[in-house]
């Protein structure tokens, strides 16, 4: 039998399955957190750590930007409101330099234009503060398994071609 329809069949005998699918699937998982609220920063990677994510923590965006450059993150969650750098600013750079980081941006702003510019500058989620964080978790959890997907179509192609 399958490991998917394994999965299938004790979903259906225990229904909290998805979710503890989910969390062993995020286990580890590095997010960077950008947000000069730094208690918030500090309560946000308290309870990403609880759920198995591996956060790192900025509170100014230079300093998410060089973490940037050192580390490889599987998404980057961004505060729009920043003191020495606009939140748009920091997203064009961050995506410059890390075109595959995929983005939730967190604004206690929220505004129609603003989800528009964010999602036309490369976010692929905006969500205001302050925000759920089993939503903001279910988030992540949609943009990791999108990156792995991209990852499995990258892999394959370069297989096919191989054998051709």
């Amino acid at each position: 039998m399958s490991c998917m329809r394994a999965t299938v069949r004790l979903s259906l005998v225990c229904p909290k399955l998805s979710s503890i699918e989910g969390r062993v699937f995020l286990f580890g998982r590095k997010v960077l957190l950008v947000d000069d609220e730094r208690d918030f920063l500090e309560a946000l990677s308290e309870r990403m750590r609880n759920r198995g994510l591996n956060p790192a923590t900025a509170a100014l965006a230079k300093e998410a930007i060089q973490m940037a450059q050192r580390e490889t993150y599987d998404v980057l969650v961004l505060d729009l409101n920043m003191p020495e750098m606009a939140g748009f600013e920091t997203l064009k750079i961050l995506k410059e330099n890390n075109p595959g980081i995929h983005v939730v941006i967190l604004t206690g702003h929220a505004t129609v234009e603003n989800g528009i510019r964010a999602m036309l500058s490369g976010a692929e989620e905006v969500l205001e503060k302050p925000s759920n964080v089993e939503i903001l978790i279910k988030k992540i959890e949609k943009l990791v398994r999108k990156k792995m997907v991209k990852v499995q179509l990258f892999v394959t192609a370069h297989v096919v071609s191989l054998s051709t």
